[in-house]
C-alpha cells in the first residue's frame, strides 16, 4: 500500500482533486503507526493527510474494478488486520 502511494504522490501530486462540491466526510480510525507513515508521507510530499487519503481511496477503487473483476473484495479477515 505504501509503494502505491508514493507512486501516486511522484506522478501526479501536482494535480489536486476536483473542487469540494458533492463530497461527504467519513471518519477512520487508524493505528498510530499507520498515522505516523501517511503524516510522514503528506509532509515530505507537501500534500495535507486528506489530500493523500483521498488519493489512496481512488487509486484502491480504481484497481477494484481493474484487478479484481470478480464481485467482492479480496481483503484480509477483520481480526487478521486489527492485529
Amino acid at each position: 500500500m505504501m509503494r502505491i502511494l508514493c507512486d501516486l504522490l511522484s506522478a501526479e501530486k501536482m494535480q489536486k482533486s476536483a473542487p469540494t462540491t458533492n463530497r461527504t466526510r467519513i471518519k477512520v480510525s487508524l493505528r498510530d503507526e499507520e498515522h505516523a507513515a501517511l503524516a510522514t508521507l503528506a509532509e515530505r510530499h507537501d500534500v495535507s493527510l486528506s489530500w493523500l487519503t483521498r488519493q489512496a481511496v481512488a487509486e484502491f477503487l480504481a484497481r477494484q474494478k481493474v484487478d479484481n473483476p470478480r464481485p467482492g473484495l479480496d481483503l484480509p479477515l477483520r481480526a487478521a488486520a486489527d492485529e
